[in-house]
């Protein structure tokens, strides 16, 4: 799944810190509020915090504050910074739940799935509401990763219930109802964050995501003409057009039947996404599924020996895609049954599907679409 900001309210960062408001507050409690705000850049989201724990004597505040910070630094793609400013945040202050919650995103950004899984777990602990909202939404984004699609949506709509509205919520809620067959259910929740959120893109992806897979179980046109409207209406909103949605994009066009498939578009899309991945992603796991959509988009396109590069990149960061890959081409017709084949033959018969409308690339174990 695409990086989505997590999207901390400072009433979190001050239900960590009980004896906030009895006592003096030294710092500005604006900068936190800057700190904490998802829609301000990084850069100004980074000086907010820094300014505010330079300020602050109290330990507790300025633990809030890199707590924070590093919710800040894993919304921009920096893990390791942000696991660095959780170590900060508690040592400052070792109950700061927030903090083992955004410790828990760096690990899982990393795939470290057992760290990630320790500090959800941490942070779900305190007797709080809200430290077991952030428990659950870490571990609903994690039970993702490993295909848990019942645990996922049961565990957003717990956060669900805690704050109605909370957009990441919502989108794992969605796209697990939506993974599980549950379309309708997905479709609401895409609606709710359109209406809640009009300027952020996020809704439309889910829904152009949604719309996508229904076509592909379905076969129906009618479905993939509403994706591509949805693409086009998150990417009127994405600026800069966030990688996850231009790769989305551009995956549909490649695979789509005939009639639906632009090739072009979609090797203009890749390129576009792969100019900002180059200045965004950091992540292996994030990077590898770039290099998988770039390795496709060229080989709709023809450039096949260019698309065996790009594929190599991604079976250096996940060995097991080239056995996935090979079996569902082979189970299609396109390859033949044999362990031995070249990474040159794979991307020939890549070509080949795309040439004939195939759906083997479409199986979730080759590419996660949502």
């Amino acid at each position: 799944m695409g990086r989505l900001p997590v999207y901390i309210t400072v009433c979190a960062a001050f239900a960590v810190l009980p004896a906030l408001f009895s006592t003096p507050v030294s710092a500005d409690p604006a900068l936190l509020n800057r700190c904490a705000d998802a829609g301000l850049s990084y850069e100004m989201r980074a000086a907010a915090c820094s300014a505010f724990a330079d300020q602050e004597t109290s330990k507790e505040r300025q633990s809030a504050a890199f707590a924070l910070w590093a919710f800040a630094e894993i919304d921009s793609d920096n893990p390791g910074l942000s696991i660095a400013r959780a170590d900060t945040a508690l040592k400052l202050y070792p109950h700061n739940y927030l903090a083992m919650a955004a410790r828990g995103w760096g690990y899982l950004a990393f795939g470290n799935f057992d760290r990630a899984r320790s500090n959800f777990y941490d942070a779900g602990r305190y007797d709080s509401e809200n430290a077991r909202m952030h428990s659950n939404l870490g571990l609903s984004a994690m039970a993702w990763e490993f295909d848990s699609y019942a645990l996922t949506k049961q565990l957003a709509a717990d956060v669900l219930d805690v704050e109605a509205h909370h957009l990441y919520a919502l989108y794992l809620h969605g796209a697990s109802a939506g993974a599980l067959g549950d379309f309708d259910q997905g479709l609401k929740d895409a609606g709710t964050l359109i209406s809640t959120y009009p300027s952020d893109p996020t809704g439309w992806e889910l829904r152009a995501l949604l719309h996508h897979n229904r076509a592909i179980k379905f076969d129906k046109s009618s479905d993939y003409a509403t994706a591509i409207l949805a693409y086009e209406t998150a990417l009127s909103l994405s600026e800069p057009a966030k990688v996850s949605l231009l790769r989305r994009y551009s995956w549909l066009l490649s695979t789509g039947p005939t009639g639906v498939r632009n090739s072009k578009k979609a090797l203009a899309l890749a390129n576009q996404m792969m100019e900002e991945a180059g200045r965004k992603v950091r992540v292996h796991r994030q990077l590898a599924l770039v290099h998988h959509t770039f390795a496709v988009a060229l080989a709709a396109n023809g450039n096949l020996r260019e698309a065996e590069i790009e594929f190599d990149n991604v079976i250096e960061v996940f060995p097991s895609a080239r056995s996935r890959l090979q079996k569902a081409l082979a189970g299609a017709g396109y390859l033949k049954k044999s362990p031995s084949a070249t990474l040159y033959e794979l991307i020939g018969a890549i070509h080949a599907c795309l040439e004939t409308s195939c759906d083997a690339l479409s199986v979730p174990l080759i590419y996660k679409t949502l």
